[in-house]
């Protein structure tokens, strides 16, 4: 796994998950059945995991389809793109 992000990146991650993982869990804490409580948890969980590891799946899956696209030089509908 090869870090994807910059330190500032993964500094804003982390600060904004812990932000979210804090104010989901006290939504969570007054109310326990909490759907949106839960669902910002695991996603400020998840961003706080992004930062510490500086790697983000969704930017690593994005990168990968543009090299993909670059490489067999095709539109995924199968045109062929215009080199000029």
């Amino acid at each position: 796994m090869k870090p994807n992000l910059s330190l500032i990146e993964s500094l804003l991650r982390i600060t904004c998950g812990l932000t979210l993982l804090t104010l989901s869990s006290s939504k969570t804490n007054r109310k326990s059945s909490s759907i949106i409580g839960i669902i910002g948890i695991v996603i400020g969980a998840m961003k706080v995991a992004e930062g510490i590891t500086q790697f983000c799946p969704l930017m690593y899956m994005s990168s990968k389809k543009k090299l993909e696209t670059k490489k067999h030089g095709h539109h995924q509908d199968g045109r062929v793109m215009n080199p000029s």
